[in-house]
């Protein structure tokens, strides 16, 4: 049985505001991490995401401005150097604050140890990261847009060990 995902969303981000769809492979998604989606967004004002039932796990890094997050019936405000680790698969709703506008990085990954590396990090008790000044979430987040905009037959592959290799673990300040 496969199961739709819900999603109700105002995609209020600027125009050079990134967003890529990634389309991956059996192969990828038999391997380790693949990367589904990827960007980096400057949000307006009316800028929010709903959404639950979707296979994947979502990072997001605040490099500017406000943005909320209401996961499991808690909702979270996010700064400059915060973001947060969910399980898309629940019901989730993030925004952009309407005043302090909302600037991104972001990850949606997947594969066959995603489920594991979630839970892992979910013994933390709050999806909530805070970042250290000097992360180089973004720098690495930039790296996968830059991957995975070639679109050939290196991009699985590095993605892959990229995600591996930078695995999310290291990456999350404790």
């Amino acid at each position: 049985m496969v199961l739709l995902h819900k999603e109700r969303a105002n995609f209020d981000w600027t125009e050079d505001s990134i967003r890529l769809i990634v389309s991956p492979s059996q192969e990828a998604k038999s391997t380790y991490f693949y990367v589904q989606e990827v960007g980096h967004f400057q949000t307006g004002p009316n800028y929010f995401t709903e959404r639950e039932l979707l296979s994947s796990f979502l990072v997001v890094f605040t490099l500017s401005g406000k943005g909320y997050l209401t996961y499991k019936n808690k909702t979270f405000t996010l700064l400059p150097y915060q973001g947060f680790l969910i399980d898309c698969m629940e019901k989730h709703h993030y925004k952009s604050d309407e005043k302090d506008l909302w600037e991104i990085s972001w990850l949606h990954f997947n594969g066959e140890m995603g489920r594991a590396y979630y839970q892992q990090f979910k013994r933390r008790g709050t999806p909530i990261i805070q970042f250290k000044k000097r992360s180089q979430v973004p720098e690495l987040i930039d790296q996968l847009i830059t991957i995975n905009q070639r679109k050939d037959f290196r991009t699985e592959p590095l993605s892959g060990t990229f995600l591996l290799r930078y695995s999310l673990i290291p990456m999350i300040d404790h």
